[in-house]
């Protein structure tokens, strides 16, 4: 489940990218040289911006210069930034094989207070519930503030994965238990 998610996150970054909508605040110098790096290893153009635009939202732009430089940081940081590589490659493999259908609905439930049983999800999503969030992007109707919330983990830039969030709460109480 958790890497169909962040595939359908690539996706939507990647759509994003394409579009040419810059929705970072923190405009880094890395992200063109990133990307000519990866271009210039023969990657796919639209892989590459997938790239430096998830990895500007992700990484300082140190790591990324060190990135795309080939020089290793640390385990950790070079294991994420590979399976950033992959998720981007294969959100690329999966965008050349299907063009989404959107299918919005007349009714469909598109913004908070609209439902219910979303504005739950939503509330508890945005109290740092990461399954909440995931179920919020699953349930949510396509193109709506509901799906965009989730997807972002109850509007969490720094958060590429909403299960994070409920590992920081694991964390968090065992630090305060000790």
């Amino acid at each position: 489940m958790r890497g169909s998610r962040l595939l359908v996150v690539v996706l939507l970054l990647l759509a994003g990218c394409a579009r040419g909508d810059d929705t970072s605040t923190t405009p880094t110098t890395a992200a063109p040289d990133v990307m000519a790096y990866f271009a210039d290893a023969g990657e796919d153009a639209a892989v590459a911006e997938c790239i430096a635009e998830l990895g500007r939202r992700a990484f300082s732009d140190e790591e990324l210069l060190a990135a795309a430089d080939g020089r290793s940081i640390d385990v950790e940081t070079d294991t994420q930034l590979a399976e950033l590589v992959a998720s981007c490659q294969e959100a690329h493999a999966v965008d050349e094989l299907i063009e989404p259908e959107l299918d919005i609905q007349l009714g469909d439930p598109m913004k908070f207070g609209d439902d219910v049983v979303l504005d739950q999800l939503y509330m508890a999503c945005g109290n740092g519930d990461g399954a909440a969030c995931d179920e919020l992007f699953d349930e949510a109707p396509v193109g709506s503030e509901y799906e965009e919330f989730g997807l972002t983990c109850g509007g969490r830039a720094d958060v590429l994965d909403c299960a994070e969030l409920d590992r920081d709460t694991v964390d968090d109480t065992s630090n305060d238990a000790g």
